[in-house]
């Protein structure tokens, strides 16, 4: 008879329980999710992104290297998602690596804008990064002479507080060892 009388009473605490647990787990959630995206002061969710500048042909220079590393792969706000001439670029890399076998290894480095924090940054440059290994692979660019690296927004591009300075240091870069 004591146990029926202390079911009712641990369905309530495993209920109390239940409940403050999924509490903390929507605070951690919430809280990501403004450490991610500022509020709407700082980008207004109308506004156009400005444009990334256009991939250009990569057979300038000797063997093609410079053009090789200048020509970065850009992302939107928040996103590791490849934009459609981030995967052409991409092909046209892959190709240039298969052409190119003296490219011993390159370095995949993620970056992004100065929003959101430190910890956030590191990781969504990792995942920028990574979208970009796994493309090449997927590419057939050999997995062994891919590394990545991510530096958040350690490293910027440009110098400023707007969009047009965001989108150009929301990016992958590239290095050849």
């Amino acid at each position: 008879m004591k146990t029926m009388k202390l079911i009712p009473f641990a369905l309530i605490m495993m209920m109390l329980l239940a409940t403050a647990c999924s509490k903390n787990v929507m605070q951690d959630a919430s809280t990501t999710d403004q450490d991610a995206q500022p509020s709407a002061q700082t980008e207004p969710m109308a506004a156009a992104p400005a444009p990334a500048p256009e991939p250009q042909a990569m057979n300038t220079g000797a063997d093609g290297s410079a053009a090789f590393l200048d020509q970065l792969v850009y992302f939107d706000f928040d996103s590791a998602v490849l934009k459609p001439e981030a995967q052409t670029l991409l092909q046209a890399k892959a190709q240039w690596l298969s052409d190119n076998p003296k490219a011993v290894a390159l370095i995949i480095e993620g970056h992004c804008d100065e929003r959101g924090t430190d910890a956030y940054n590191m990781a969504l440059g990792a995942k920028r990064a990574e979208a970009v290994k796994t493309y090449l692979m997927t590419v057939g660019v050999n997995v062994d002479k891919l590394d990545t690296q991510s530096y958040g927004e350690e490293k910027p591009a440009a110098m400023g507080h707007d969009e047009e300075a965001w989108s150009k240091n929301r990016r992958a870069s590239f290095v050849l060892n």
